[in-house]
């Protein structure tokens, strides 16, 4: 297995050459003087320096939002000359205002000549609420998270939404479970409930990244398929969850000891990251169904 970094590097070759235990763990970088220490700086088109670091993660981070811009601009000014790797179907150009998928295939990568290299860019879509936007993202991690939400807005955007028809026929205990919820109405509950849904089946219909339309068609018509069973499944679990939390929340009011003061507010702080707007798609329905039973152990804990 190969090393995954500086230290991990020094103790596999010390080991090998020297045949002494030695690990990650036995360097301390602190004590490195800082002159000593890997430093990495990021420089513009003219070679000026914008900013540097000894962590390259912090400095990506940093400058992120600058670096996109640096390649969506480098990409337009070289437009003229051949990309090194032509993106397939009818080429990659930034736009807005999609509202389904018509594009060939997403490439993984879009490589542009500039002055003194190679300008990589990474295309994705991105969810912009009522459609997604075709994007360059300046690492492929940003690309791969934003296309996963965007890609969930585009399958929604195919599936007209059963929240009034499943907010219809939900049975009287589920309704006043949503009334007291957390979400400004229960339509905006059921609505949560669908994203997950949505998350779902694209998980289990498409395992990998989708960039092709054939991809996202199986995706869009397993969804089309299940949304509405599924929802009402979703629908159901949360009304559980909602039940179990005020539950919890009863007997944490009820409970008035000084001595337990502290482990109260503690169950108060879990409770708050467990149940909040929007935690049912942030949550996930794998997880989400342990939610109950969890619930139910604060209660009687």
């Amino acid at each position: 297995m190969p090393a995954t970094g500086l230290r991990e590097a020094l103790a596999d070759r010390i080991r090998r050459v020297a045949n002494q235990p030695v690990g990650a763990a036995d360097f301390a970088p602190e004590r490195v003087p800082d002159h000593l220490q890997i430093s990495f700086r990021a420089v513009d088109a003219r070679g000026r320096v914008v900013g540097s670091d000894h962590d390259l993660a912090a400095l990506q981070g940093r400058l992120s939002d600058r670096a996109r811009q640096a390649v969506t601009r480098s990409l337009s000014e070289q437009r003229r000359p051949a990309p090194l790797r032509p993106p397939e179907g009818t080429g990659f150009t930034e736009r807005s205002g999609i509202t389904t998928w018509d594009v060939e295939a997403l490439p993984d990568v879009v490589d542009t000549r500039v002055p003194g290299g190679v300008v990589r860019g990474y295309p994705a879509l991105v969810d912009a609420g009522d459609s997604v936007s075709l994007r360059i993202e300046a690492t492929a991690e940003a690309a791969a998270a934003a296309t996963r939400v965007g890609v969930r807005r585009l399958v929604l955007l195919s599936t007209p939404s059963p929240a009034d028809y499943v907010l219809e026929h939900l049975t009287a205990a589920e309704k006043l479970a949503l009334a007291a919820s957390p979400y400004p109405s229960a339509r905006a509950a059921i609505e949560d409930c669908r994203l997950a849904v949505a998350d779902a089946v694209i998980q289990r219909s498409a395992p990998g990244p989708i960039r092709t339309g054939t991809a996202f068609a199986t995706a869009r018509d397993a969804f089309s398929a299940a949304v509405v069973d599924e929802l009402f499944q979703a629908v159901s679990l949360l009304a559980r969850i909602l039940t179990a939390a005020r539950e919890v929340e009863r007997a944490v009011k009820a409970t008035n000891a000084l001595t337990l003061l502290a482990a109260l507010n503690d169950v108060k702080g879990q409770l708050a990251g467990l149940v909040y707007p929007g935690f049912v798609s942030r949550t996930g329905l794998a997880r989400l169904a342990h939610l109950p039973r969890y619930l139910q152990g604060r209660c009687s804990g």
